[in-house]
């Protein structure tokens, strides 16, 4: 649990240089991390993830701007993610580490899309990539019925594609391409019908997220909310409920 936590900070440490980096088109690897206010260069003491941020109460050693709350808010999610992930498959074994490289993947296009109102390609590609060479392994070994998987695989995709697109078209941009880009890739990770009771819990949850907030006088009947953000939460909570070793029953409920 200890170094699932350790590791968890670490990994949020990059993925809020991913969060930060990409949808400005730099570089998340050779580049040296700097404060975002005055540019200094940061050192390896001001890059420990969390304890970093409290020793200098929440700003910068060289210009006293206040550092984003993005950044321990981030790590520390990260770390309790990978921890409880840790604690639901048993320790570190390799579905631990397959859930937690799609929660990372879901963690970076939840911010993005909070700040941006984008979803990255580059994100999105490399999320395709790790899942096809998932899916293709499983095929490879005959694993889930091989064939069947990679059939199961393309439903997902497809279907969750095209029902998002139609809500592009029909909604005039009320949803972005991006949207319609993530059902596809996540489908395909999630098959059918789990892409279906993903996308339906994604609607609910961004329902009444949006209804609390116009309610509160927060947002309007007009204003944009990022759809990012919901469609993580839904797929990455039907695909723990798919992959789980509890998940038997509800695959057979889900149909």
């Amino acid at each position: 649990m200890f170094f699932a936590l350790s590791l968890g900070l670490l990994i949020g440490s990059f993925l809020n240089v991913c969060i930060y980096r990409i949808p400005r088109q730099m570089s998340v690897v050779y580049k040296r991390s700097r404060c975002v206010s005055c540019g200094r260069p940061l050192s390896p003491a001001e890059l420990i993830p969390l304890l970093s941020f409290l020793l200098q109460r929440g700003r910068c050693r060289g210009c006293g701007e206040g550092i984003s709350l993005q950044y321990p808010l981030v790590e520390g999610w990260t770390a309790l993610t990978f921890a409880a992930l840790a604690a639901l498959y048993g320790g570190l074994t390799a579905a631990w580490a397959a859930a937690a490289l799609m929660a990372a993947f879901f963690i970076v296009i939840a911010v993005i899309d909070l700040q941006h109102k984008i979803i990255p390609n580059r994100v999105l590609g490399a999320a395709f990539v790790a899942i096809a060479l998932r899916q293709a392994g499983k095929v490879w070994t005959g694993q889930d019925g091989g064939l069947a998987l990679l059939l199961d695989s393309l439903a997902g995709g497809v279907f969750g594609a095209a029902l998002l697109f139609a809500v592009f078209w029909f909604s005039k941009g009320g949803l972005g391409l991006g949207d319609v880009k993530f059902a596809f890739v996540f489908g395909l990770l999630l098959g059918w019908p789990g892409a279906l009771w993903a996308i339906t819990l994604s609607a609910l949850c961004g329902s009444v997220v949006g209804l609390a907030g116009i309610a509160s006088g927060r947002w309007t009947g007009k204003s944009q909310i990022p759809f990012g953000p919901f469609l993580a939460f839904g797929y990455f909570t039907v695909y723990l409920l798919l992959e789980s070793s509890a998940a038997a029953a509800i695959r057979d409920f889900l149909g």
